[in-house]
């Protein structure tokens, strides 16, 4: 089921009529994208200093991120500031939070990770990457701009 654009008088929002408040409106999804990326990132480095009480907050980290993520997406469409730098901002928060670091959390106590979230994820974004088996080529140099 696809998901319809929001209307931003259903949530009470309404078009700010001052252009200098308008421009604020862009950093709202951005805090929230920085946030997961931040939850994600200390996620990482609490699994790797182990222990029970960082693995924990580590699981709690995520699980935070999940918040922070679902809100800035929310937010970004409520407000329509949706960039193209947004989206491409959020997964790479996207991919520390939710790829990376479960593997890592998962890598502690096991001897073998598979680390295809991040390729996976990467090959949703840019469909120009081409893949060989394990091996990712970059686009060709004619596509570079």
């Amino acid at each position: 089921m696809a998901m319809r654009e929001a209307d931003p008088n259903e949530f009470g929002f309404a078009e700010p009529k001052n252009d200098r408040r308008r421009r604020g409106v862009y950093l709202l999804p951005g805090v929230f994208t920085v946030g997961n990326l931040l939850c994600g990132f200390y996620a990482v480095l609490a699994t790797l200093q182990g222990g029970v009480a960082n693995l924990d907050d580590a699981a709690r980290a995520i699980g935070f991120a999940i918040l922070f993520d679902t809100v800035d997406g929310f937010i970004a469409r409520v407000t329509r500031t949706n960039t193209d730098f947004g989206k491409q901002f959020d997964s790479l928060a996207d991919m520390v939070s939710f790829a990376m670091a479960p593997a890592v959390l998962l890598a502690q106590g096991a001897d073998w990770v598979d680390l295809d979230g991040p390729l996976l994820l990467a090959r949703d974004r840019q469909p120009a990457l081409r893949y060989e088996g394990a091996l990712v080529h970059p686009p060709e140099p004619r596509l570079w701009g």
